[in-house]
């Protein structure tokens, strides 16, 4: 199970994408912070029974940053990377919304070597098979990366898989590799 909570400080735009990406992730739920510590968090996700944490973080009044953490007995270990999003469509921003469960995680035939190190880190972290063309009939929806000029990474819900963009959909500006370097 992967527990979706945000930072401490949030707002209406970063609670509609964490209801979007609940309900976009398979065994994921939300968890709400309040004024709760990590370890804290930690604890609770541990009772849940999650393996995982995907914390959305505010910065200057929208969604700014997402983090990976590990659900352990002694607390939560971040993950790399953090990822520093330059922008967020929700899915009623969408031409085409509709509502998918992402049933794999898949790409665009040529995307750069950090693009493929993330979508083997949101396999493992969200439980989801990495697929490559040709898809089998049965994925209708997937979690689909691209690469964007100036490399900028989009992470979107796709259905048909890699075609149409039913939101929510994440445009990722740099990815933090080093988790010592963060403040």
């Amino acid at each position: 199970m992967i527990g979706l909570t945000t930072g401490r400080q949030t707002n209406q735009r970063l609670n509609s994408l964490l209801k979007e990406l609940a309900h976009t992730i398979p065994e994921a739920q939300i968890v709400r912070r309040g004024k709760s510590g990590l370890d804290e968090l930690g604890r609770r996700l541990m009772n849940d029974g999650s393996d995982y944490a995907v914390m959305l973080q505010r910065w200057h009044g929208g969604p700014g940053r997402i983090d990976f953490y590990k659900v352990q007995a002694d607390g939560l270990s971040l993950l790399p990377p953090s990822l520093v999003l330059k922008g967020v469509k929700l899915k009623r921003e969408h031409t085409n919304p509709r509502r998918g469960i992402a049933q794999a995680v898949t790409c665009d035939r040529k995307i750069s070597e950090a693009s493929q190190r993330l979508m083997r880190t949101l396999c493992t972290v969200l439980a989801l098979p990495e697929s490559k063309p040709p898809l089998s009939p049965k994925i209708k929806t997937t979690l689909h990366i691209g690469d964007v000029t100036g490399g900028t990474i989009r992470i979107a819900v796709t259905s048909p898989p890699g075609q149409i963009e039913i939101g929510p959909s994440i445009l990722v500006s740099r990815l933090v590799w080093d988790i010592h370097a963060q403040s």
